[in-house]
């Protein structure tokens, strides 16, 4: 089972979801009071009825300040008996994960009432991919950059791209065109008159 160590030692275990590592919120509060002891987690109910909840949570300072707050909805068909709880731990996960405590993550903070139920009140945490250090630039190569830049040195210049005409349809390449002819939905441009155009070489004339 691979784990996480709060900067007070502590160890808390990570839950696997579809291959991730997932810190519940119930380790989230544990590594939070860790750190402040006297700051406060304060949920409020926003709405309860038999079709859905919705919480508010807040986390304030010593000092009574507000920190981060979220809000979480959840609906009452997808956690029967166990919606409200859900709804509530969902707020103040949420609100962990603006502090920084466990994932910050763009689909947490996107998770509607919706949810399935074998989904979390917050998502997998995403480690991130290791960098190769053989690809980033070296020290002097830096300084280089820095100096002809400050020396005012143009990049070379890149060599035009050759671009190749797409070839003339079938009939045109023969100097015969077979007209179909379309009306056109804009007028010309100088008389003002109705025109329809050849679908095959764009060739215009007047409607007729």
């Amino acid at each position: 089972m691979s784990t996480f160590t709060t900067p007070k030692g502590t160890v808390l275990p990570f839950l696997k979801l579809k291959g991730k590592d997932y810190l519940q919120v119930a380790h989230r509060i544990v590594w939070f009071r860790e750190e402040h002891p006297d700051w406060n987690i304060e949920p409020t109910i926003i709405t309860f009825n038999n079709d859905i909840a919705v919480f508010k949570a807040e986390i304030m300072d010593q000092t009574g300040r507000v920190l981060a707050s979220a809000h979480k909805t959840q609906a009452a068909k997808l956690f029967p008996g166990a919606y409200l709880e859900k709804c509530e731990s969902g707020a103040i996960g949420r609100a962990l994960a603006f502090l920084g405590y466990g994932t910050a993550h763009a689909q947490e903070l996107e998770e509607s009432g919706d949810t399935p139920p074998e989904a979390l009140a917050d998502t997998p945490l995403e480690k991130p991919e290791p960098t190769d250090r053989a690809t980033l630039p070296t020290k002097a190569a830096k300084l280089q950059m820095v100096g002809a830049i400050e020396s005012g040195a143009k990049e070379p210049a890149k060599a035009p791209v050759k671009r190749t005409p797409p070839p003339l349809p079938k009939d045109m390449s023969k100097g015969t065109c077979e007209h179909e002819w379309l009306k056109s939905k804009f007028p010309n441009k100088v008389t003002g008159e109705p025109q329809e155009y050849c679908k095959t070489c764009k060739i215009t004339r007047p409607f007729l």
